[in-house]
């Protein structure tokens, strides 16, 4: 009878003992480690400030733009021309087309000549394929042929013949058509550099970065939503709307937002912009101006903020529903008591394959009230914290 107590005392002695060193090998609880982002933002509205120049008809007549929308002029470059309201509308159509094959030929002359080791004749015929798909929305029927006929070259004989011949061609004919029309007619030739644009919403000319001294949050609010319109192409009347051109390396954003939210902020301060209403476009941008008390309005201030990162958005929307992004933390998110601290070194126990590695940190962010912070890899640190799966939580 001994004996059995005896070895009954021994199994219940080894399971203790197995499980207090099962327990000297765990932590008191782990989580998996997890990539977090936290900003430091606050919703604004407001305007798409442009630095640009709008052009208005002198005479009324049949409006014919130079210029294709998006692209870039150049200053003293033809822009756009009114011919008489007499004039044959077919006859601008069809100069308009013949703008396009023009275009079409100068691009293909001036590229490189088509490579066949560098270039797969494959890639060759999607490109065209997708150049016809686009002719096709503008109803160019003479690109289409085009296009066709140099997916067929492509096919038989592995390149596409480009001559100046056809571009010559082109060109007689647009100049016989011009020449028909005489003198019918005036030009107007841009006055400054910048992206070709028929966009318009009739703040062109109220909108100016050199006009905020002048506004307040009052006024800006006054404005509502702005609904861009597309400039037309066949006729115009005289003071009509024709064009703007539009500096394609100076924008800015006129946001009304929270007066608080701005206390700490200075002139000078790199932020980023989030459109909420294109897409959730972000662009890095420079306060330039801070609204002052008097132009302020029950807690809502306004912010001037310079970009010059190209933005196609920039040049077809007024609106901005948008977020001004002042700092922004990417990394991995602990609780607060998994951080531990060993003179000036900060790290967190990391658990990988169940064998533990203890990952410098730097902290790129607390919140002490929620009790967590956002780590990630100290510079040179031996165990990185991409290399581990699970983090320890306080301690055994």
């Amino acid at each position: 009878m001994k004996k059995i107590i005896i070895i009954i005392i021994c199994l219940m002695a080894a399971v203790i003992l197995g499980y207090g060193a099962l327990y000297a090998a765990a932590p008191i609880s782990s989580q998996e480690l997890e990539r977090a982002v936290h900003e430091n933002a606050v919703a604004a509205r407001g305007y798409i400030v442009r630095d640009e120049m709008a052009y208005y008809a002198d005479r009324g007549g049949i409006l014919y733009n130079n210029a294709a929308v998006g692209s870039r002029v150049s200053k003293d470059s033809l822009i756009y021309t009114i011919y008489d309201s007499s004039v044959d509308p077919d006859v601008i159509t069809e100069l308009n087309t013949l703008d396009k094959r023009i275009a079409s030929e100068r691009a293909a002359l001036s590229s490189a000549s088509y490579n066949s080791d560098t270039i797969s004749v494959e890639s060759e015929i999607a490109s065209r394929t997708a150049q016809i798909i686009g002719a096709a929305r503008d109803n160019d029927v003479e690109s289409i042929a085009k296009y066709k006929k140099d997916i067929n070259n492509l096919r038989r004989t592995g390149s596409v013949v480009t001559t100046t011949d056809e571009l010559t061609e082109l060109e007689q004919r647009k100049s016989t058509l011009e020449s028909h029309l005489g003198n019918s007619r005036s030009e107007r030739y841009a006055e400054n550099s910048g992206v070709f644009t028929t966009y318009f919403d009739g703040l062109e000319d109220v909108l100016s970065a050199d006009r905020v001294e002048e506004y307040s949050v009052e006024y800006i609010e006054s404005l509502g939503d702005v609904k861009p319109q597309e400039g037309r192409y066949d006729e115009v009347e005289s003071g009509g709307f024709v064009c703007c051109i539009v500096n394609n390396h100076k924008w800015g954003v006129l946001l009304v937002t929270d007066e608080k939210a701005m206390a700490d902020r200075e002139i000078g301060d790199t932020v980023t912009v989030r459109f909420n209403n294109i897409a959730r476009e972000e662009r890095k941008g420079k306060i330039s101006y801070i609204s002052t008390e008097e132009q302020n309005k029950d807690g809502r201030c306004f912010v001037l903020i310079e970009c010059s990162d190209y933005f196609e958005g920039a040049y077809s929307y007024r609106n901005a529903d948008a977020e001004i992004v002042f700092e922004s933390y990417s990394g991995y998110k602990v609780p607060a008591q998994a951080i531990r601290q060993d003179g000036q070194r900060q790290y967190v126990i990391g658990l990988s394959d169940n064998r533990q590695y203890e990952c410098d940190v730097e902290i790129l962010y607390s919140n002490t009230d929620e009790g967590y912070a956002i780590v990630d890899s100290a510079d040179g640190a031996e165990h990185m914290l991409s290399s581990v799966d699970r983090i320890m939580i306080g301690e055994r």
